[in-house]
């Protein structure tokens, strides 16, 4: 259930060293069953290009993808987005799988972007695992959801508990910039002004 890495995914050298983004369950069946699932996807797009354009290494992981399908099309039809592996997993957790523990390594990170669906079951439970096998976690706030958006503060706060933070993409890359010099700010810019504010 797991595709090759590609090695001609890593253009650029990243912007910031040993970070890197996971992109968990952005398949048809679960986008499709809330409303609010093609803004998500929306903002995980421009999310997974921005950090293709840093440099980042970047996994997707897939439910059960032999019974709910592979990651959805639109996504993977971006620029650079279907050079990076896909994981399938069986658990909800992604850091129960070998295979994504096995990327972690290979890339040497210690810091994750998390983005993807259900945010109340398998991106809290990633999370959660992530921080407890000491790999500093950033949830991107406004590229995750799920059908119970009601529980998003409960499920927040726990993870703030357990020291993961939690914001929105924006903030967080260009923070990783911290300056209008930086090479990559315009491109940034362009990025963010395509994607609007849906």
């Amino acid at each position: 259930m797991s595709e090759s890495h590609s090695s001609s995914a890593k253009q650029i050298e990243p912007v910031i060293p040993h970070l890197g983004m996971i992109l968990i369950d952005l398949q048809p069946p679960f986008l499709n069953m809330f409303p609010q699932g093609q803004s998500v996807l929306h903002r995980c797009r421009f999310a997974c290009q921005v950090a293709h354009a840093f440099g980042l290494p970047i996994l997707f992981t897939e439910q059960n993808p032999n019974k709910l399908g592979i990651t959805d099309a639109s996504l993977l039809g971006e620029t650079g987005a279907s050079e990076y592996p896909r994981i399938g997993k069986q658990s909800f957790s992604a850091f129960q799988s070998n295979a994504v523990l096995e990327w972690i390594k290979e890339h040497e990170l210690s810091h994750l972007l998390l983005a993807g669906l259900e945010t109340h079951i398998c991106l809290y439970l990633s999370a959660l695992d992530a921080s407890e096998m000491e790999v500093d976690v950033t949830v991107l706030s406004d590229c995750i959801g799920g059908r119970m958006p009601e529980q998003d503060a409960t499920v927040f706060a726990a993870l703030r508990a357990a020291g993961v933070h939690i914001l929105p993409s924006e903030t967080v890359f260009y923070s990783l910039l911290g300056s209008a010099d930086h090479p990559q700010f315009r491109n940034l810019s362009r990025l963010v002004r395509a994607a609007g504010n849906n």
